[in-house]
């Protein structure tokens, strides 16, 4: 399955051009929803295209040839804050038999949060968006087909890569303040009291502080998912890691704290370095 994400499109005045291209491509599970909502409160001729599986005509929707003036940006997240939400969001909204193999166990439980583990180590989780690498989002899609990134933000920094941005391409939109109230997603009152409780349990604990840095649209069902990745001398954890790796590396991300193998810190202290020449 070849995974094209969403983009969405706004126009607006920058670099002395009226109608230059703001190009923002989806990477999902990293404040996707407010930054398309912002991109359009300040932007015209705003447009999205979906994300499609096998999409031959999608570098065509796109149309980037036909933007002149345009720039293409992203946004990115810590990845284990990013993995542990997206398991939150598919245990809450996948609900066909695709994914029956993990709903087989008892909501809210370790088993289906090991169930899940399981299989994303198997295959990526059927390829799912929500917990697929960033760093695969930023590969060309074809020979023909590819989406060339101009800027790279933080959802930990996202008011300020913002403004870093607009104010890089001399937009006058720049003025405006990101507005994080938009395009939320809900949290109802279960969600923040499994939110409390879990932080409160957690108080005491180093790695599970770290692992709920970020943690707004979390469920009591992210816990166990936490507390799966940290068993087995944190094998599942490591596991992760190695994963994540390009992660970790292209976004200038710490890797958690057990994630110390001397292989796996070799290769960040390589990427540290200097190209020989």
């Amino acid at each position: 399955v070849d995974f094209h994400p969403q983009v969405a499109k706004a126009q607006m005045r920058c670099s002395a051009e009226d109608n230059h291209n703001m190009v923002y491509m989806h990477v999902w599970k990293a404040a996707g929803y407010s930054v398309m909502e912002n991109l359009k409160a300040i932007g015209s001729n705003y447009e999205v295209v979906d994300s499609f599986e096998d999409d031959f005509n999608w570098c065509e929707n796109i149309n980037l040839d036909s933007m002149k003036h345009r720039t293409v940006f992203t946004f990115v997240r810590e990845p284990l804050g990013r993995f542990i939400s997206g398991y939150a969001e598919i245990d809450r909204i996948y609900l066909g038999p695709r994914y029956e193999f993990f709903h087989q166990a008892e909501e809210g439980t370790m088993k289906r949060a090991q169930l899940f583990a399981e299989r994303f180590f198997q295959d990526g989780l059927i390829f799912n968006g929500h917990v697929k690498p960033q760093s695969e989002y930023f590969a060309p899609f074809s020979q023909s087909c590819r989406l060339p990134i101009n800027f790279v933000g933080k959802i930990e920094n996202l008011a300020e890569d913002w403004k870093n941005l607009l104010e890089s391409q001399s937009c006058i939109t720049a003025k405006i303040p990101y507005n994080n109230s938009l395009g939320q997603h809900p949290t109802d009152e279960k969600e923040r009291k499994a939110m409390t409780d879990m932080l409160e349990s957690a108080a005491n604990n180093d790695t599970a502080q770290f692992l709920v840095r970020d943690c707004d649209n979390m469920t009591a069902s992210s816990n166990h998912l936490q507390n799966v990745l940290l068993k087995k001398d944190f094998a599942f954890l490591r596991a992760f890691c190695w994963i994540s790796l390009p992660d970790y590396v292209m976004f200038e991300y710490d890797l958690p704290k057990h994630c110390n193998d001397p292989e796996m810190l070799q290769v960040i202290e390589l990427t540290k370095k200097p190209p020989i020449i």
